[in-house]
Order: structure tokens, then C-alpha cells, then sequence
């Protein structure tokens, strides 16, 4: 059912339950609900930005950082829950406080650093595909300084070689999931996104050299969606390099 904004008897019995209830949970509750509600409510900031620093739940720092955002006057106590969400250890938690804290700032270098290390460890598919599928709307190539930025394209490298098809695993009845067959062909393809737009014209021939034996015939047949997305790293290193340069990669 849709609210109409402007529907002031919902707004009085949101604002109502916020200053009369005694539990925490219906309170905040009750405060996110204004908030989208009624945009800019101050009875909902205000009590928001008191959760935000007592709140034992993680829906909550992310819920409210959503509504407070906006308003600009509260970026500083975003980003200090943020970082104890980053500090909590747990990599999705860890990540989505990360995206947060560079769509607040995004030349936020202790951010972007703690991002790489993280694409460094993690053993989960599902973080590298969001991460690359997020990091799209960076133009990190002029947001990161030089040795990170050689380290954010080792890691995509290595995740085109790597990342692994989640469609080879079978249910019961031996059927294929659809749904993650389709997810890692986009996975692949925003990796390769991500590292053609951050890729500077001295990476272009080790990135040749790198990938290009992926480009053959047998290796198509066993992995087209690899396949598919070296060549569009490779076609990339193409268009920018002289034609002897390329050449001479391609027959390193």
C-alpha cells in the first residue's frame, strides 16, 4: 500500500510513538518510518542520529545512514559508525560500509585501502561480484595514488582468471540455478569493466601478455564467458596501443 507524503495522521501516530514508547526497537522502527515517510522530519533525524550511536543492531547503522545522509549534518557520525561497521570484520557488513563511506567522500584513500586489502582475501564470490559491480561508479584512475592502483589491477586480473562459475554446482535433482549462471557472466563482465577503465597505457602489454592465451579455441569451448570478457580487455589494449606495440605483446 502506498502513503500519501502528505497524509499528516500518519506522520502525527509515527511522531507520537517515537517520544511515548520505551523500546528501543518500535522506537527506531517508528523513526526509519518517518524518515522515508516524511523527508527531512526532524523528529526522525534527530532521534536517528541518537540510534546511530547507541545501536547494537547492523540494519540499523545502514538504515539510518540512508535517511541522514542526505541532510549533510551528520556526515562525521556516519562515517564513525561506518568504520565500526568496516571494524566488525564481517565482509559484506565490511564492504557495504566501505561503499558508503566513498559515496560520502570519494576520494577517501584509508577507504579504497582497506577495499583493496579486502578483494585481496576474500575467499566469497558473492563480494568480489558486487564489489566489481559498485566499483563501476569510481573514476578510480584518477582517485587512487600509483601503487594502488597497480595493486587494484593485479586484483582484477586475477579475478579474470580465477573467479569461478557458481553454475557448476548442481541442486539435488542435478538441475543448474539460472540465477547464479546468469550472475557470474555479469560478474565477469563488470570485472572486466572495472579494469579496462582503470588500466593506464604502460599496463596495456603485460595485460596482453597476461590474458592472452585465454583467447584460444579450446579454451572458448571449456569457458566462453571468460573467453568473452578477456576479449573485451584485449580488444581495449587494441584500440590504445600502436599496432607494433601490440604485436609484439601479443607475440611475447
Amino acid at each position: 500500500m502506498v502513503i500519501d507524503p502528505g497524509n499528516k495522521a500518519v506522520i502525527t501516530i509515527l511522531t507520537e510513538r517515537i517520544k511515548t514508547t520505551e523500546n528501543e526497537f518500535f522506537r527506531c522502527k517508528a523513526a526509519l518510518c518517518l524518515g522515508k515517510f516524511d523527508s527531512g522530519n526532524r523528529v526522525a533525524i534527530t532521534t536517528l542520529s541518537k540510534i546511530l550511536e547507541t545501536a547494537e543492531e547492523e540494519w540499523v547503522y545502514f538504515h539510518a545512514a540512508d535517511i541522514l545522509a542526505p541532510t549533510n549534518d551528520y556526515q562525521q557520525q556516519i562515517i564513525k559508525a561506518m568504520w565500526k561497521m568496516v571494524n566488525l570484520k564481517d565482509e559484506r557488513t565490511s564492504l557495504d560500509a566501505l561503499f558508503i563511506l566513498l559515496e560520502i567522500d570519494s576520494n577517501n584513500q584509508q577507504a579504497f585501502n582497506t577495499l583493496i586489502r579486502l578483494l585481496n582475501t576474500t575467499k566469497h564470490e558473492s563480494i568480489l561480484t558486487s564489489a566489481a559491480y559498485h566499483l563501476q561508479q569510481f573514476n578510480l584512475s584518477i582517485k587512487l595514488e600509483t601503487k594502488k592502483l597497480n595493486e587494484l589491477i593485479a586484483v582484477f586480473i586475477r579475478l579474470i582468471q580465477t573467479y569461478q562459475d557458481l553454475a557448476v554446482k548442481e541442486n539435488e535433482n542435478g538441475d543448474l540455478f539460472p540465477s547464479e549462471w546468469l550472475s557470474y557472466e555479469s560478474g565477469l563482465l563488470d570485472i572486466a569493466d572495472n579494469l579496462t577503465s582503470v588500466i593506464q597505457k604502460e599496463h596495456l602489454p603485460q595485460v596482453v601478455i597476461t590474458l592472452k592465451d585465454y583467447l584460444s579455441e579450446q579454451f572458448y569451448k571449456n569457458n566462453s564467458y571468460r573467453y568473452e570478457a578477456v576479449f573485451k580487455i584485449i580488444w581495449h589494449c587494441a584500440e590504445n596501443l600502436t599496432y607494433p606495440d601490440f604485436y609484439k605483446a601479443w607475440h611475447n
